[in-house]
This record gives C-alpha cells, sequence and structure tokens, in this order.
C-alpha cells in the first residue's frame, strides 16, 4: 500500500492536478495588489490636482498671460505686512524720516505714478521725526548716492505703530551700497545706492513703476501659487524614481526661473505704461537699465540668462527700447502729460529769463 501511494504522489500527472503555490508567486501577487492600489491613487490625485489647477487658471489683465493663482487679497496683504516688518527690523536705523526731502520726493513720484493710474494713495499721517538735513547741499547730490545729502537719521522717537493705515508706504533706506528698489502689497521701498544709476526723476519714476507693476500683476501671490504646483511636480519626479537633486534642478530651471523671468519681463511691460500714463520719459526706462548693464558687468561675470532670475539686462533695453512708441502714443493721448510739459517749458524760459541764482 506504502509503495503504491508513494508511486501515485511521484507520478508527474498526479502533481499537475495540485500545482504548487510557492513564496516567489505570493510576493508577486501582493507587490502587484499594492502597485495597482498606489497608481489607482497617483491616477486619482493628478486628476483631482489638475481639476484644481485648471480651476484657478486666469489671465494678467495687463498682459493677457496665463498664469496659476490660487492666493486670495488678505493672505497678499498679510504677505505686504510682513514684508515691511521685516525690513524695518533690518534697516530701522537707515530708514529716512517721511517727512525728509528724500523721502518727499519720492513719495511724489510714487504718488504721481499712484494716482494716473488710480492705484491709490501714498500714506501721509506720519509721525514727527527729528533730523538734521545739510541744506548745504544742492539738489543734484540727491542722485550722487552720498550718505551726507540725506542728513543724520534719528530713529528714536518714531512710533511706527501708530501710522494710520491707508494705501500705500513708501520708506527710503540711506544705505549706498545698496543697489535695489522693490514694491510688495501697501509698500514701496528703495535703497540710496539706486539713485546714482536712475540720475534722475523720471529714472527713478521707471525703477518704481517696474516694481510697482510687479504688485499690479499680483506676482507675490502668483509665486507663492507656483510653490505648490513645483512641491507637486518635485513629489511626482521622486514618485517615479527620480532623485530628489535632480527633481529639484528639474523644477528650478525648467519652471521656477523662466516663470520668473517673464515675470519680469511683464513688470517692465507693465511699469513702462505706468511711468508713461503719468507723463514721465519712457525713454528713461531704457536708459536706467543701460546703466544697471554696465554695472553689472563690473560685479558679474558669469551671466547666462537660463541661470538667473531676471532677463539679461541687454535684452531688456532692447524691448523696452522697441516699446517706445506705445509709450509715446500713451503721452501723446493724455492731455494732462501736455498740460505739464507746458508747465514744465514755462518754468525753464523764466528760470532762463532769470539767469542762474
Amino acid at each position: 500500500m506504502f509503495g503504491a501511494s508513494a508511486r501515485s504522489l511521484f507520478n508527474p500527472a498526479r502533481r499537475a492536478l495540485y500545482p504548487r503555490r510557492g513564496f516567489s508567486s505570493t510576493f508577486r501577487s501582493k507587490n502587484q495588489t499594492q502597485w495597482d492600489g498606489t497608481l489607482k491613487v497617483v491616477v486619482v490625485g493628478l486628476g483631482l490636482s489638475t481639476a484644481y489647477y485648471v480651476a484657478h487658471l486666469e489671465q494678467v489683465p495687463e498682459t493677457g498671460r496665463w498664469r496659476f493663482i490660487d492666493v486670495g487679497p488678505d493672505l497678499e496683504a498679510s504677505v505686504g505686512r510682513a514684508a515691511v516688518a521685516e525690513l524695518r527690523a533690518e534697516y530701522q536705523s537707515k530708514i529716512l524720516p517721511p517727512n525728509h526731502r528724500l523721502s518727499l520726493q519720492v513719495q511724489g513720484i510714487v504718488q504721481r505714478i499712484l494716482t494716473a493710474s488710480n492705484l491709490g494713495t501714498v500714506k501721509t499721517s506720519h509721525p514727527q521725526a527729528q533730523f538734521t538735513p545739510d541744506t548745504r547741499q544742492s539738489s543734484d547730490d540727491i542722485w550722487s548716492g552720498n550718505d551726507d545729502a540725506y542728513g543724520v537719521v534719528a530713529s528714536e522717537g518714531r512710533d511706527v505703530g501708530r501710522v494710520a493705515q491707508r494705501d500705500w508706504e513708501v520708506l527710503v533706506i540711506n544705505d549706498q551700497k545698496i543697489v535695489n528698489a522693490a514694491a510688495s502689497p501697501g509698500v514701496v521701498f528703495v535703497f540710496t545706492g539706486m539713485l546714482p544709476i536712475t540720475q534722475d526723476e523720471s529714472g527713478l519714476a521707471a525703477v518704481l513703476s517696474h516694481e510697482i507693476g510687479h504688485v499690479v500683476a499680483r506676482h507675490v501671490p502668483e509665486r507663492i501659487s507656483s510653490q505648490k504646483v513645483f512641491f507637486v511636480i518635485a513629489s511626482l519626479l521622486q514618485f517615479l524614481g527620480a532623485d530628489f537633486g535632480i527633481s529639484r534642478l528639474f523644477t528650478t530651471f525648467l519652471l521656477d526661473l523662466p516663470n520668473t523671468r517673464a515675470q519680469e519681463k511683464e513688470a517692465d511691460v507693465i511699469g513702462l505704461r505706468l511711468m508713461s500714463k503719468a507723463c514721465y520719459d519712457p525713454s528713461a526706462a531704457p536708459r536706467v537699465f543701460s546703466r544697471l548693464a554696465e554695472f553689472e558687468s563690473k560685479s558679474q561675470r558669469v551671466r547666462l540668462e537660463f541661470l538667473q532670475t531676471h532677463p539679461l539686462t541687454e535684452r531688456r533695453v532692447e524691448y523696452l527700447e522697441a516699446m517706445l512708441p506705445e509709450a509715446y502714443a500713451i503721452i501723446a493721448g493724455n492731455p494732462e502729460c501736455s498740460i505739464m510739459q507746458e508747465r514744465l517749458d514755462a518754468f525753464r524760459s523764466a528760470s532762463a529769463f532769470r539767469g542762474p541764482l
């Protein structure tokens, strides 16, 4: 009996009736099930993400560029307040008083730009600050970048927390080593190191119009929104097996930097229109960027555009010059610009008749 049973057990035909399920086949089955489940989650997630992305696409009204943005005005305003607080904390001792002659001049430029495009007003109810301007300095020294031209700032007794909240605040920071200006919702600031580059009021208007253009186009909330998209793409690349460093390089050089350069060009375009509506000479914009290119050439060795957050300055000069006919058409169609030019010509004629003071 034992022999017969043994033969039947070792009979190949009989063994075929009882296929053996080994560990490898069980592992493959479980692994395949897990993969199918993960794939379903990824597909559903991508579908929902795509629907959310499409639902939050909009066009920039000033240029028609499509972009993703899901940040509302409240968060945008809070970002502006945080920027002011951070700026004050870092440069408190260097911020010129609001009634300083340079602060007043910059406020006037900003107000002129805002008024011409119905963008708001500059805050005027500032607490008075004590300072000692040097009256021996001529108005030309304002654009020289010389610290002595701005007087000595006394920060004591300046209660900035009780400044009435209106539309825009203008901060002038007395630091000639920093060549920069910027704007965020509700605040415009400029470092005195930018003044030798701008050289005159029209040049500074070009720079400030560019910065205000960023706010008009809502580039700050767009950047916040874009970070979410970049995170999703980077996570997807890592899920597909890409190294974290590779996914980071992909999102930076193929998505983040090109998008930032597009925003800078857009701010150039909007800024040129803003300054033209305010009756400033639009040719000052390419001239400022030409001087900025000379400044950058002395401090930067490698200037490859795909590595930069801004377009190459030479290219900015080219497309700004190409836009000058449109800018001059804006001025020609604005009666206020004609009146302003007539008053300026009359003032110059009167000054020439009286002779030098």
